[in-house]
């Protein structure tokens, strides 16, 4: 994928497990923020640089990894 940082294989999990349920990438961020100081990767972000960087990843996750 162009741009960005890469994505670790948590975050790539995450997206991926979302996508298993049906949630969207509204509803992802929702669940990060609200339990982002459980999280050590988004402990102290705010809404919208969480929101920013979940948007950013799940556009440049496959919708299948095959390492996974």
């Amino acid at each position: 994928p162009k741009g960005g940082r890469p994505i670790d294989y948590p975050r790539k999990w995450l997206i991926l497990e979302a996508r298993r349920q049906g949630m969207d990438v509204a509803a992802l961020g929702k669940l990060i923020y609200e339990r982002r100081n459980d999280l050590a990767d988004f402990k102290g972000l705010s809404k919208s640089t969480l929101t920013k960087r979940i948007k950013e990843a799940w556009r440049r996750v496959p919708l299948a990894d095959p390492s996974l």
